[in-house]
């Protein structure tokens, strides 16, 4: 039986649980972190019309947590968050060579000077809050192909 803080995998968490969202049969899986419910909301709203598997975190642990137990195929991570921030699941992904293979695209107010050090930790993408649906859209297209098989192409930063 599931307790009280863990979702349907059993996964616990100091704030709620983790949740997720199916698209269809072999739709990538995209995990996305933010402590802002409406940015969250925003975010996995675009992506089930896409039609990618969705899960969700609202602080850098449970976004870990994901990543260990999911097969997590891009990670949509805020940098500035309660419990663990971006910044410190960057370093845990640095350190972690089966995490290092799962691409990231940060969304940020942090923006100045601050975006070179998070393109300097690997990711795929840096975009700045306030940002453009359609810009997440074709990023997160560009990294993994379209849910629906179109190829994937070379991820940018903007």
């Amino acid at each position: 039986m599931i307790g009280a803080g863990s979702n349907s995998r059993g996964i616990r968490s100091q704030n709620g649980p983790i949740t997720a969202r199916t698209g269809g049969v072999d739709s990538p899986c995209v995990l996305v972190v933010d402590d802002d419910p409406s940015v969250l909301r925003m975010i996995v709203s675009l992506l089930e019309r896409e039609g990618y598997e969705i899960a969700q975190a609202r602080n850098g642990l449970e976004a870990l947590r994901a990543m260990d137990e999911r097969n997590v195929q891009l990670v949509v991570l805020d940098l500035m968050m309660p419990v663990m921030n971006g910044w410190e699941v960057l370093e845990v992904r640095a350190a972690n060579p089966a995490l290092q293979r799962i691409p990231v695209v940060v969304v940020t107010a942090n923006v100045g000077p601050d975006a070179g050090l998070a393109r300097d930790k690997g990711i795929s993408a840096l975009l700045p809050k306030p940002f453009d649906l359609s810009a997440l859209k074709a990023i997160i297209t560009a990294c993994l192909g379209h849910p629906n098989g179109l190829p994937a192409k070379t991820a940018t930063t903007i």
